[in-house]
């Protein structure tokens, strides 16, 4: 069975299965996958939001502390006598103060006091950053401007603040990258009601914000993170930002264009915070919005709950507040963390595939073993209805065989009335033929005789083994006299056939044998459909009946005989 099993055949009961499972398999498995993946990123999403909140509330703490730095200053008795008494003597210990606090917390680049004249009366810090002295020029285009600031200033009342946009400062003394700095003013009246003074305070946020980007790092996973201003600039950075949005940076996360318009629209229309985008080119980011000078939730000593050092902070520009804290997970770190990034997600669909062809195989091969098995049914079943009705001598159709194919012919007959005829052929003679030769002449003399008369006859002709010695040909669309015509050609052929045989039969006379030549002779009765023909019965009886007066006429007669009539024809050799 294993050999009648060829490959070609495995292979085309094999892929359509194989096809079928891969697709059930595909069915079973995306989903899932797409389930894991987004699942991950999820999981990603909700970690990056909670490092967005815990940014949120450092920066709000840090500049709740710079606030309340300021404004310890400003409540200092030195300072406020200096202020409500201005003379050289008492301006000149406010370096000292000015001094301790850059030191201290390194986060103030300068503190001036500016008179109503702007006139700076007291500066601690780079000479550069005293007003109206010139800017560096590698820092300008992002400038700030001290008499607009100031003149805001003036018309505050004391005790509030006014915040400068953030701008960029390079001290020249030390020729340092481009640092982000903001200004900070804070009207000192000598009088209630009465601004005399302006204390500048310069505020470099590099050490405010250098916890920002380890807090927005995720746990072993790459991302790029950015501190942005409403109009896409990055805030903390070392060195000034350059280029449209977009531009490649070594470090912070770049939204490009279109993306950035969806970020701004999500954050200040829809007012959505923290929220996240996913984009093709650059992957997802999360952002959420702060407002450094809202110090309103950052926890104090009060009974309410709440430290608010002042909150009348005025912002200079507005649209410059409030700022965009940024996590971008690139593409290429998003697809480590989908189920094909994983060697373990293509191991598992590697083993999946491989057994679905492997089961494909089992159920192909199973198939394929099944069909042959009744193939093999029907072959034999088809071996077996072949033996039944063939001869197994002659290989000719048997007498059941014959029997239903002369009803179908008979039936023909009957429906259009075409000619049939029937002939009955008996071999003459052919018990001495066995009793002299034996039965193995008399089988060769049989088989010789089949082929002869099947030679013979038309491919629409059957000759059928009757019975011993007698033969059956049912000839379809002939009539009377091309039956005569053919039942001669088949006598002559019959009469001129020559079968080789050995004179003796004895087995000791085996080596002596010389071959010699045996002659046959047949009979031959002829019937035709008429009138009186309704069944195959009444059509081999009278073709009997001829043969029968054929042989009663001397042997290797031809005989025709109908019923009611004289006889037609008789061919006896003289």
């Amino acid at each position: 069975m294993l050999r009648s099993a060829p490959p070609l055949r495995l292979l085309r009961d094999f892929l359509p299965i194989a096809a079928l499972l891969s697709g059930l398999v595909s069915l079973a498995i995306w989903p899932l996958v797409r389930s894991i993946e987004q699942g991950e990123i999820a999981t990603l999403t909700a970690e990056a939001k909670g490092a967005l909140q815990e940014s949120r509330s450092d920066i709000e703490w840090r500049f709740f502390e710079t606030l309340a730095d300021i404004r310890v200053i400003s409540q200092l008795p030195l300072v406020r006598e200096a202020v409500n008494s201005p003379t050289p003597e008492r301006f000149r210990p406010l370096n000292g103060i000015f001094r301790t606090f850059m030191e201290s917390y390194g986060r103030y680049s300068s503190f001036t006091l500016v008179n109503r004249q702007g006139r700076s009366v007291v500066h601690e810090g780079p000479a550069d950053l005293a007003p109206g002295l010139q800017e560096s020029k590698r820092c300008s285009n992002l400038t700030h401007d001290h008499h607009a600031l100031l003149a805001k200033a003036w018309s505050l009342d004391p005790g509030q603040f006014v915040v400068s946009p953030v701008h960029w400062y390079q001290d020249q003394a030390t020729n340092q990258a481009c640092q982000p700095l903001m200004e900070l003013a804070v009207p000192m009246g000598g009088s209630p009601g009465k601004v005399e003074f302006v204390l500048l305070v310069h505020i470099l946020l590099n050490p405010l914000l250098q916890e920002q980007h380890r807090i927005l790092q995720l746990h072993n996973i790459s991302v790029l993170t950015a501190i942005l201003d409403p109009q896409g600039q990055p805030i903390n950075s070392n060195s000034k930002a350059s280029g449209p949005i977009g531009g490649s940076d070594a470090w912070s996360a770049r939204p490009d264009p279109e993306a950035w318009l969806a970020i701004r629209r999500i954050l200040f229309e829809q007012n959505i915070f923290p929220a996240s985008l996913r984009t093709d080119k650059q992957g997802l980011f999360i952002f959420s919005q702060v407002n450094p000078l809202n110090t309103r939730r950052v926890p104090g000593q009060q009974l309410d709950g709440t430290t608010r050092p002042s909150r009348r902070i005025l912002a200079m520009e507005a649209k410059d507040w409030p700022w965009v804290l940024l996590i971008q997970i690139p593409n290429k770190t998003l697809q480590t963390h989908e189920f094909l990034g994983k060697s373990k997600g293509w191991t598992l669909l590697v083993v999946l595939y491989l057994s679905a062809a492997l089961l494909a195989l089992s159920l192909a091969y199973a198939r394929l073993l099944r069909r042959i098995s009744d193939e093999e049914v029907l072959r034999h079943s088809a071996e077996l209805e072949l033996l039944a009705r063939t001869d197994s001598l002659t290989g000719l159709p048997n007498r059941r065989s014959l029997e239903e194919l002369v009803s179908y012919e008979l039936a023909r007959w009957q429906r259009h009335q075409i000619p049939l005829a029937v002939l009955m052929l008996d071999l003459d003679h052919f018990k001495s033929v066995n009793d002299q030769n034996g039965h193995a002449v008399g089988d060769a003399v049989l088989v010789a005789f089949s082929r002869t008369c099947q030679a013979e006859l038309r491919n629409t002709d059957t000759l059928a083994r009757w019975g011993g010695e007698e033969f059956l040909a049912l000839l379809p669309n002939t009539d009377r006299c091309q039956a005569e015509t053919l039942a001669e050609r088949l006598r002559q052929a019959v009469a001129a056939l020559s079968i080789p045989v050995l004179e003796t039969a004895d087995p000791a006379e085996a080596p002596s044998r010389s071959a010699a030549t045996l002659r046959i002779t047949t009979s031959i009765g002829i019937a035709s459909c008429h009138d009186d023909s309704g069944n195959f019965d009444t059509l081999l009886r009278e073709a009997d009946e001829a043969l029968y007066a054929a042989k009663e006429a001397g042997r290797n007669c031809i005989r025709y005989v109908q019923t009611g009539l004289q006889t037609a024809s008789e061919w006896c050799p003289k």
